[in-house]
């Protein structure tokens, strides 16, 4: 075994607690990925001078290629050997400390047999710390087998971290993007908008008497009325928008190049699919916010959420957009009462064009 050589593919993500790789379900979770991919639990400080680890799920294909099928669920202190932990320990430690994900070639020992490994290794943090790291591994027996293995090895690997990037980036029930990937192309609009001037809008959305279906109905209910919300987003938004649940009945609504009564019909639209059987006697109320000069994208998204409190303080069932000439702590509201839509010249930033 020698020493591995590092490739930075990007920085490691920052999850949320209860993120889908984190939990119990991650074994089912990497068992549909197209690579071998293992999921390992730093068991000692980064800085312990016997660092151990636990491989706490791996799917059939990694399995099946590396023979360790009794380890899952032991710390690497009941099966492997010194040289063996120390080597993986290395290359563990060093994404860590660095909070990178990273690739390298290794020969390793392992109860299948002697074999070089290319891995891809992404740690994942929760508050700083990293809770858990994800591997995904390729093979090669043969030095004649090196080039082939090495290239199906990038495509496939590729394709895994495509797939953890979208699972870091999704809602677990809903399957719409989650905090972070809403948070991350708000950004994104905020840049553009400072650039180009092309104006965004964002809107946070509160399910009214979530509580009350989750009290009477059950959580199984509260669920469904979530999911209904989620469909209805997919059914109403344009390509170019970005809908996405914050947590909780808590969602946001990006509109990119879009002015703020366009955001105010496609929240009319969508609030008309939302009402009916499926929503359990719910409405939704919500809170937008136009990008303004001299905001940040964060003040964006504090006045979005400050006119969603306004609406619900209001009455429940109401759009309120923020306004005024300066963000502050508390701002002005238009009331935007729900009327059925009338016919009208089009307009070339309405997302219901």
């Amino acid at each position: 075994m020698g020493d591995s050589t590092y490739t930075v593919i990007g920085p490691a993500p920052e999850v949320e607690p209860d993120h889908p790789l984190l939990g119990p379900q991650v074994g089912h979770i990497i068992e549909g990925l197209p690579t071998a991919v293992f999921a390992i639990e730093p068991l000692t400080a980064l800085d312990d001078p016997h660092p151990d680890f636990r491989l706490i799920a791996a799917n059939a294909l990694h399995l099946g290629r590396t023979g360790l099928a009794a380890q899952v669920g032991l710390p690497f202190s009941a099966w492997a050997g010194p040289e063996l932990i120390a080597t993986l320990a290395t290359n563990y430690r060093w994404a860590i400390h660095h909070a990178q994900q990273i690739r390298y070639d290794e020969f390793l020992q392992l109860p299948a047999g002697p074999a070089w490994w290319r891995t891809h290794l992404t740690p994942l943090f929760v508050g700083g710390r990293c809770a858990r790291l994800i591997g995904s591994t390729a093979i090669f027996t043969a030095e004649r087998e090196a080039h082939q293995a090495l290239a199906e090895a990038h495509r496939a690997l590729a394709k895994t971290t495509d797939a953890l990037e979208r699972l870091a980036g999704t809602d677990d029930l809903t399957e719409l993007p989650n905090r972070r990937a809403l948070l991350r192309q708000l950004a994104a609009a905020h840049a553009h908008f400072e650039r180009s001037g092309a104006p965004y809008t964002l809107a946070i959305l509160d399910i009214d008497r979530f509580k009350q279906i989750n009290d009477s109905e059950g959580h199984a209910a509260g669920d469904a009325t979530l999911q209904h919300l989620a469909d209805g987003i997919r059914a109403q938004l344009r390509p170019s928008d970005m809908g996405a649940r914050l947590g909780g009945d808590e969602f946001a609504l990006l509109f990119p190049n879009t002015q703020l009564k366009g955001a105010q019909v496609a929240i009319r639209r969508l609030r008309a699919a939302y009402l009916g059987p499926n929503a359990r006697g719910s409405t939704l109320s919500a809170g937008v916010a136009q990008a303004r000069r001299g905001d940040t994208a964060d003040q964006t998204l504090r006045r979005a959420d400050h006119a969603l409190y306004r609406a619900k303080a209001n009455r429940i069932g109401q759009t309120i957009s923020a306004t005024g000439e300066h963000a502050g702590p508390l701002l002005s509201a238009t009331v935007h009462t729900p009327r059925p839509a009338q016919p009208t010249t089009p307009d070339p930033s309405d997302p219901s064009e």
